[in-house]
């Protein structure tokens, strides 16, 4: 499967930081609260707004537990491709980072 856009979602318990990457660019930044009828009209709004086709997209978050789960849920209905990553791999892979916030966060994710 080729993938054009990237999503990076920082979780949190109340919202969603939300960066799309297409070809190295960010396009989108955005937050959300975290609650499934928010987060379809969100992915919804967003696929009509850029011409995108689901199946382009791979949205990639940390596993949170339960602070993902509407977003899980969300993407689970719509049959979207979903990378969850651990938060010590993430915070690995990285290395040392200046600069920490929940749209930072959300950018490097994707």
């Amino acid at each position: 499967m080729q993938f054009t856009h990237f999503i990076g979602i920082d979780v949190s318990k109340s919202y969603l930081d939300w960066s799309i990457i297409y070809q190295s660019k960010e396009i989108l930044k955005q937050r959300t609260t975290n609650q499934v009828a928010g987060i379809q009209a969100h992915i919804k709004e967003v696929l009509e707004q850029f011409q995108i086709d689901l199946d382009q997209c791979l949205f990639c978050m940390e596993y949170t537990g339960r602070y993902n789960a509407a977003l899980v849920q969300a993407l689970e209905e719509q049959q979207a491709t979903i990378w969850q990553v651990s938060p010590l791999h993430l915070k690995r892979s990285m290395g040392i980072q200046r600069g920490k916030s929940d749209p930072i966060d959300a950018h490097r994710i994707a």
